[in-house]
């Protein structure tokens, strides 16, 4: 898993059945997915994950995978 503390909550990229997800703060919900994390980061960082709550609120959120903390062994 990685994941980006912002001032709204806690981005996560965690791995899933099909690849990767992306998930925001508390809620389950997988909002944007693919095979690799990378690109699951630059939908993330282009507001374009459609978690609603992330997609408009206009902060600037890691640029690549690299500026995301990685938790070993999740």
């Amino acid at each position: 898993m990685w994941y980006y503390r912002t001032p709204i909550g806690v981005l996560k990229i965690v791995k899933a059945s099909y690849g990767y997800g992306f998930l925001f703060g508390d809620d389950p919900t997988d909002w944007t997915g693919g095979r690799d994390p990378r690109a699951v980061a630059d939908d993330v960082f282009n507001h374009v994950t459609g978690c609603t709550e992330w997609d408009s609120s206009g902060i600037e959120g890691p640029q690549d995978l690299s500026e995301w903390t990685y938790a070993k062994g999740d």
